[in-house]
């Protein structure tokens, strides 16, 4: 079972035995317009109608609660565990085997049957993943970022990016972050 909280309060996130994911939320833009529509409000430039200021949410935060993985074939779980713990390198297909105890073919052949993708495309996925909650969770500049993550520089980061997400690593920061 997998908990996913929400307003993402580290402290309470963190209390517990395993700590909890939990979806963010921007407050502080919901917090400017609330202060908009009160000074507009006091001013009388506006009338109070039942007006509603929403919430949006950012990005999920995860944390212990879901990083559940529910795969049963042991090999691909243990593939799957070292490409989400060594996300922050620049992998290749040969690292992840050598993380198991089979061949490149026969792991291959478990990821489609498991995930219907390749250990290639997993690890792409995971890596943009981890790239997305570093642009949304963070205030790292690209260039911090781009190292965190083990590109060589920020061409390539954003060329990578581009490729997987079909958007600028500055449109998808502007877009998950000032909604």
């Amino acid at each position: 079972m997998a908990i996913l909280g929400v307003d993402n309060d580290a402290l309470i996130c963190e209390l517990s035995d395993s700590p909890i994911s939990s979806i963010a939320l921007n407050t502080e833009i919901a917090g400017f317009e609330a202060a908009q529509l009160l000074e507009e409000l006091m001013s009388g430039r506006v009338r109070m109608e039942g007006q509603t200021i929403l919430v949006t949410a950012t990005h999920v935060v995860t944390r212990q609660s879901t990083d559940i993985l529910a795969v049963k074939d042991e090999d691909v779980r243990t593939a799957i565990h070292f490409i989400r713990n060594q996300v922050h390198h620049s992998l290749t297909v040969d690292d992840v085997v050598a993380a198991t105890m089979v061949s490149r073919r026969v792991l291959e052949k478990k990821f489609r049957a498991t995930l219907r993708r390749s250990i290639h495309r997993e690890i792409r996925r995971v890596r943009v993943q981890y790239i997305q909650r570093l642009l949304v969770g963070t205030d790292m500049s690209i260039a911090e970022i781009a190292v965190k993550t083990g590109f060589d520089g920020i061409e390539h980061i954003a060329r990578y990016f581009r490729k997987e997400t079909g958007m600028s690593l500055r449109d998808y920061r502007k877009t998950r972050v000032l909604r």
